[in-house]
């Protein structure tokens, strides 16, 4: 990456970094969210939009299109 920063994540950010290296897509990912955090959907959803938007900022993914 080049900027010698690290990343840290809690147990939440960690799984979905998990499941996008699986390849879920982001229903996939707030359906499970909900599934093993045990939160409501709009909760899930709402988290998930957050930290996929910092990912992107950060440049450690690519947005969806």
């Amino acid at each position: 990456m080049g900027t010698n920063q690290i990343y840290d994540l809690n147990r939440t950010g960690y799984r979905v970094w998990q499941l996008l290296q699986e390849g879920s897509d982001t229903d996939a990912i707030s359906d499970r969210l909900r599934e093993e955090f045990d939160v409501d959907q709009s909760v899930a959803t709402n988290e998930l939009d957050a930290l996929l938007r910092h990912l992107s900022a950060e440049g450690l993914i690519e947005a969806e299109q």
